[in-house]
């Protein structure tokens, strides 16, 4: 006669929150080749914008871009609160940053901050960047 173990085993949910995807999503090359002589880029932003889409999604959320208002931006870590002639910032969904000119400085870097708020009606602040060479 075999010996059967038994007893008893409980699962405890222990983590219940979700993975938040903050992540900026560009329409062209980040990455900018310069002529010296005749100074020239390639791409030029003021002939092409570049746009950085902020996309956050979540887990188990079907992948849907979960930005519904505009994102806190920053610009070398200056904050820029309004469009320039440089930089436009989005009013409207995507809520995107175009870029008009290439930057004078070797890289640069460009941060985004949104505050999302849970279907629980908690808000959590994430923050992405991404630089530009």
């Amino acid at each position: 006669m075999s010996i059967r173990a038994q007893g008893r085993i409980t699962f405890v949910k222990i983590y219940d929150g979700a993975t938040l995807n903050f992540v900026l999503s560009p329409n062209i090359s980040i990455n900018v080749i310069k002529s010296k002589d005749p100074i020239s880029f390639n791409p030029t932003y003021s002939s092409t914008n570049l746009t950085l889409s902020p996309i956050l999604t979540i887990s188990g959320g079907g992948g849907a871009n979960q930005v519904t208002a505009a994102c806190r931006w920053y610009i070398n870590g200056t904050h820029l609160a309004a469009s320039t002639a440089d930089y436009a910032i989005g009013t409207t969904s995507p809520f995107a940053l175009t870029v008009k000119k290439n930057p004078d400085t070797p890289t640069t870097l460009i941060r985004a901050e949104y505050d999302y708020i849970g279907a629980n009606g908690l808000s959590t602040t994430v923050s992405t960047s991404i630089q530009l060479t």
